[in-house]
């Protein structure tokens, strides 16, 4: 396994979704390349970050909240009958709602202001956790190109999909050229812009389903996501969300 290799499986290795025989791989090569070892130090580090820094306890009159909206939900299905407290299986259900909730970690925190399915909230730590791994490790783009006869090319072959990749330098953001990384346990394929000092991570890969769209603040961060023709996209920068939210237009 050699550096580049690393730099793309580390965050499924991170995330125990890499098969054994090449976290082992990983493993051995990082012990004899320490410029590896580290980066495997530092992505440990910002995910650990995001998830502690991005999660608080449910609230603590969560149980109370949901008995409330059970009753709620039975008047306004059977108004004719007399308002009466809840069952004990309600009661029961009601706290294993509560007792899965906190198994979960917590409630993410963000703009949205509600909790986010399980997959969208992996997705969300991905893509933050490895546009923080390209700021911190110097830009390290696997195609550096302004070029779309270049960047797009250069997919061919190493993911499935092809991803949209356009001169935008006429709307004011720059290609600056594209890498892979891997989201959720699959590859995906990341064209990146630039406004002014802002660097912008525009995440690509075909679409399980049609996802909601989603527009976030994650540690500093905004992030959006969108679907179009097949694909799912997930773009990501501290670069204000008004200029963010042009991007879905244009690409």
């Amino acid at each position: 396994m050699d550096c580049d290799h690393v730099r793309e499986v580390v965050s499924a290795h991170l995330d125990g979704e890499l098969d054994p025989p090449r976290s082992r791989q990983l493993e051995e090569h990082c012990e004899n390349c320490p410029p590896c070892g580290q980066l495997v130090k530092d992505m440990r580090r910002c995910s650990d970050h995001i998830v502690e820094g991005g999660r608080v306890p449910a609230p603590a009159d969560l149980a109370q909240r949901i008995r409330t909206s059970l009753a709620r939900e039975r008047a306004a299905t059977q108004p004719a009958r007399p308002l009466r407290q809840p069952s004990p299986w309600q009661m029961a259900a009601a706290a294993l709602i509560l007792c899965l909730l906190s198994a979960g970690g917590g409630w993410l925190v963000g703009s949205r202001g509600a909790v986010t399915n399980a997959a969208t909230d992996q997705i969300e730590r991905d893509v933050v956790a490895s546009h923080m791994r390209f700021l911190v490790q110097g830009m390290p783009m696997q195609v550096a190109t302004n070029d779309t006869h270049n960047v797009k090319p250069w997919f061919a072959g190493r993911v499935e999909f092809s991803p949209v990749v356009k001169d935008l330098s006429a709307n004011n953001f720059e290609l600056v050229g594209g890498r892979l990384d891997y989201v959720a346990g699959r590859r995906v394929g990341v064209v990146v812009y630039k406004r002014r000092q802002h660097w912008i991570d525009v995440y690509a890969w075909p679409a399980d389903a049609p996802p909601a769209a989603l527009a976030a603040s994650v540690k500093g961060y905004n992030v959006m996501s969108w679907s179009r023709d097949g694909l799912v996209y997930w773009a990501i920068s501290d670069l204000n969300s008004k200029e963010l939210a042009e991007l879905p237009r244009l690409l």
